[in-house]
């Protein structure tokens, strides 16, 4: 259903949206936007509407919520639970070795994440940006011992880090760099 009027100018409006989580059922929820957004057709407010993509990633609001919060937090790569503490990590990983930084600010993190891209010269090497969910009476030893028993064991080579949305990487696409490590690894049995 549409309301496009023929030959006309029309302004494209993108918008982001945050569901409560008890709307579990994906088809539930694009069945009551779909019916809302007719509605907004219907009274000539909206002449089309369309779906990019629906993100089921969870953001978990603070303990004092602000408008706009949840556009503005990025997921954590380890946990769809509820988190206090985020730090961000800049890491690299070849198929025999790699280092990470995690920092408290994002602007620092990205900052080494773009250092390590631009200064990357080992073939067969990737490097990664994510945030990272921590408790945040942990000291900073242990967060560094928590990114790095994640990284190396449950991450870097994985399917569902590299994949994961919120997860940056460079310079391989994440499937590419999957089958990379998966060939490598094939090999080394």
């Amino acid at each position: 259903m549409h309301n496009i009027t023929p030959k006309a100018p029309h302004i494209i409006i993108n918008a982001k949206l945050a569901m409560h989580s008890d709307l579990n059922c994906i088809e539930n929820i694009a069945d009551g936007i779909n019916e809302t957004l007719r509605e907004a057709v219907n009274a000539d407010l909206l002449a089309d509407y369309q779906f990019d993509s629906i993100n089921t990633a969870t953001v978990f609001a603070s303990s004092s919520p602000e408008e706009d919060e949840l556009f503005l937090t990025t997921p954590p790569a380890n946990t769809n639970e509820p988190y206090e503490k985020i730090v961000w990590v800049a890491a690299c990983e070849s198929l025999d070795s790699g280092s990470f930084l995690w920092f408290e600010n994002k602007k620092y993190a990205e900052k080494e994440y773009q250092e390590n891209c631009d200064q990357m010269t080992f073939d067969n090497s990737q490097c990664h940006f994510f945030a990272f969910a921590v408790d945040p009476n942990v000291s900073n030893d242990v967060i560094t011992d928590l990114v790095d028993e994640f990284y190396y064991n449950e991450a870097a080579t994985k399917e569902e880090f590299n994949l994961n949305p919120n997860v940056r990487s460079y310079p391989y696409h994440p499937k590419a760099w999957l089958k990379i490590c998966n060939n490598h690894f094939d090999n080394t049995k």
